[in-house]
């Protein structure tokens, strides 16, 4: 489904999913333990993807910024790094946010996948490491 102006597609819409920003979607409340899981959506990809997966710990998804703005032209406007340390700045404010210890965990499918890896190198390199990282 295309983006809409809301800044989720209709079925993230109508699945309660909470938006915490242009990139980081909550698709579930969790208990501080075990550590939430961050999954990573590819280019084209959507946080619906995700949303099946089961944890007690909190759930999100970061999607792509041109999925939230239905702008393509987001894309070009960002290099691998850049938008890898952006994750990870959201995922780090997540935390301080929740007043969770430093523990995450990251997934991600396809594209997002080399994302996630690059995004867990980008937090470790603010000082919070992933607690784990699992590429489909």
């Amino acid at each position: 489904a295309a983006p809409s102006a809301g800044g989720l597609s209709p079925a993230q819409a109508g699945a309660g999913f909470e938006r915490l920003g242009d990139c980081l979607l909550m698709l579930r409340s969790g208990a501080s333990e075990p550590p939430p899981l961050f999954a990573v959506t590819s280019l084209e990809g959507t946080a619906t993807l995700f949303s099946a997966l089961t944890t007690a710990g909190g759930l999100y998804a970061l999607q792509h910024e041109h999925l939230s703005t239905g702008d393509p032209a987001a894309l070009a406007e960002a290099t691998l790094p850049e938008v890898a340390l952006k994750y990870a700045e959201l995922i780090i404010g997540e935390m301080r946010r929740r007043a969770a210890g430093g523990a995450f965990l990251l997934t991600g499918v396809s594209f997002g996948s080399f994302l996630a890896h690059h995004v867990a190198v980008a937090a470790g390199s603010l000082g919070f490491p992933a607690a784990g990282i699992v590429l489909l």
